[in-house]
């Protein structure tokens, strides 16, 4: 708790009104893309809602960031070129930090989460946390250097 409010406290003021609000699959995870030789399919719709785009896209991040910056910097790259929706990338990084600090989804679950899968729940996403402010400089300059690429 004591270092959500820490990040909380260093990160940059959201500026979510200029963030695009549309309909997202809210859990964009590589486990939910399935590759059948040919073509890619996104499943599991459980959670899509309208929201700000900038949340799909930094999940993902999180979640292939372990496997290096590289990857990061490659999904941005084709993801910046192909989106119809702009968003406001300078801001990205500390909107999702912002959200990992405040954010208590799955609020709704409290009646069938059990003990074990509410800890395993807090773990990733303290998790989640911890490796994004580990690399928000290093996301942040992917970002500065592929808007100068003109991504």
């Amino acid at each position: 708790q004591q270092k959500r409010i820490e990040i909380f406290s260093q990160i940059s003021i959201i500026d979510v009104v200029n963030q695009p609000k549309i309909p997202l699959h809210r859990d964009f995870k590589p486990h939910n893309i399935l590759f059948d030789g040919i073509n890619y399919h996104l499943i599991d719709f459980d959670f899509a809602s309208r929201d700000f785009i900038s949340l799909e896209v930094m999940s993902f991040i999180v979640d292939i960031i372990e496997n290096g910056l590289d990857n990061v910097q490659t999904f941005l790259k084709s993801y910046l070129s192909l989106i119809e929706v702009p968003i406001i990338t300078e801001q990205i990084v500390d909107d999702y930090l912002n959200y990992l600090c405040t954010n208590t989804f799955p609020f709704y679950l409290h009646d069938s989460l059990d003990k074990d899968s509410l800890i395993n729940l807090i773990n990733h996403r303290n998790h989640s946390l911890d490796i994004l402010w580990q690399s928000r400089n290093d996301i942040n300059k992917i970002i500065k250097d592929l808007k100068n690429e003109n991504y």
